[in-house]
């Protein structure tokens, strides 16, 4: 372009002074306009960038902050977390005063939901000596996400006879809290509440799950025994006694699994 200015002015009479500054303003302007066509075109290009960037940060803070998945965690004291779409843990809540000092002492926050319960679970049986029982309930609008989270917590957290793992009715949730419980123990109730029709939700608030899965598990094994001595008078006549039996305790080992007989 320079080239093409020169000889433009190669061809002009006039002092060469006066050409050299004409030519120099010139080329200056023609350099100012350039540099603004590029600034303009920089930031053309960088507005729609920054938008992506602003709405995909926005996303992503909107998601992770999203509860997807509940997970309530009793034994005496009963705590409840909450998990994003990451399955990480979003919220802690101490459900009652246990509950409070225990969440006060382990910081699972930002963690994922199988470390968390590991944590809690762990610090708490390190500082008790009490052998007591422990019930983890999964709450979801998704009944698949449910099992998966049932499925990861059970295989990280073992299965040992004090552990159980259940699902959740979702509609119990709000009567829970209304009552001043978690969702867990809340669930343990209504289960009891079939044996025990009179019971209330104060009956059971100051007991332990340990306390009340025993009470539970009386009632279920009563049930059990009376199944089994029935099908045993029947199978007397038929001959099948020890099918049945082996069906039964089938029954009874995958209720165990489930969080209710063992």
């Amino acid at each position: 372009m320079s080239n093409h200015i020169k000889q433009a002015f190669n061809s002009v009479y006039a002092d060469e002074n006066l050409k050299d500054s004409t030519r120099k303003s010139l080329l200056e302007y023609m350099e100012k306009s350039q540099q603004k066509n590029k600034i303009h075109w920089q930031k053309f290009v960088a507005l729609p960038i920054c938008a992506v960037l602003i709405c995909a940060i926005s996303f992503g803070l909107i998601s992770y902050n999203t509860q997807v998945c509940a997970i309530s965690i009793d034994i005496n004291p009963s705590v409840e977390l909450g998990v994003n779409p990451y399955n990480r843990v979003i919220n802690v809540k101490g459900i009652n005063g246990d509950g409070e000092k225990l969440i006060a002492c382990v910081d699972v926050n930002n963690k994922s939901y199988e470390d968390a319960v590991n944590e809690i679970v762990g610090y708490y049986e390190t500082n008790s000596s009490n052998d007591d029982v422990v019930v983890v309930t999964v709450d979801s609008n998704s009944e698949e996400k449910e099992e998966e989270v049932l499925a990861n917590i059970e295989k990280c957290s073992g299965n040992s006879g004090n552990m159980y793992y259940c699902k959740n009715n979702s509609e119990s949730v709000e009567n829970a809290h209304s009552n001043g419980v978690s969702f867990g123990k809340y669930n343990a109730y209504l289960e009891l509440k079939k044996y025990e029709p009179e019971l209330t939700v104060d009956d059971i608030k100051d007991l332990s799950m340990k306390e009340i899965r025993d009470r539970i598990q009386k009632y279920e094994s009563s049930a059990v025994a009376d199944y089994t001595s029935a099908e045993s008078n029947i199978s007397g006549n038929t001959g099948h006694n020890n099918c049945n039996s082996n069906e039964n305790c089938g029954e009874q080992k995958q209720k165990g699994k489930n969080g209710k007989a063992k």
